[in-house]
């Protein structure tokens, strides 16, 4: 589990436990504490939550997100696994937990039995909108009639999943997709670490 805190801009917090203006804190009670901090945002540029429900529910994180954007905080949570965040926040506040998040970027995960993450990642990608040509032949003539036939073509409008959750199971490692807030379209991007 990794939580950062950063009370100024430009500072690269240590990996690990929770961290307050580039210093780690160490604390018996971490999602407390980060309640705590989430009350008064103004002071906070920087939050950084991985394994977001490893912490438990952390007190007013749903409001306290838009409250952070409003004052130019930046905010990074990393889930697995949509499950475990509506298990612990309840799936109305799991929804708005990540749909308060502007940036988003969507890696490799798998789906249950019924979607799981992959299925809600393929969803919050969303629908395209495909235009399929049509052909349809018709044979005339009869017993009677001249041999013939009929040509006519035409369009099919379609809606479908832009991603289907079965290609975000397949993705390579460090490739996925990326949506920015000021970009309205999804990027499919392969992340270079070296």
């Amino acid at each position: 589990m990794l939580a950062h805190v950063s009370m100024q801009r430009g500072l690269h917090p240590p990996i690990g436990g929770t961290s307050v203006g580039g210093e780690v804190l160490h604390h018996r009670r971490p999602r407390e504490t980060l309640a705590a901090m989430l009350e008064v945002p103004r002071h906070i540029q920087r939050l950084e939550v991985d394994e977001l429900n490893a912490l438990g529910s952390i007190d007013g994180l749903k409001d306290a997100l838009a409250r952070l954007r409003k004052f130019g905080g930046r905010c990074v949570l990393g889930f697995q696994s949509i499950a475990q965040v509506s298990s612990t926040y309840g799936h109305g506040e799991a929804q708005t937990i990540v749909e308060n998040c502007s940036n988003t970027l969507i890696l490799r995960c798998s789906a249950s039995e019924n979607g799981g993450t992959a299925r809600f990642a393929s969803k919050l990608i969303g629908e395209r909108e495909v235009i399929r040509p049509t052909v349809s032949r018709t044979r005339k003539g009869g017993f009677f009639a001249e041999p013939g036939q009929s040509v006519s073509r035409g369009e099919q409008h379609v809606t479908e999943s832009a991603v289907l959750p079965a290609e975000v199971e397949q993705l390579p490692d460090l490739s996925g997709y990326l949506k920015f807030a000021s970009h309205p379209a999804w990027l499919k991007i392969h992340l270079d670490l070296n």
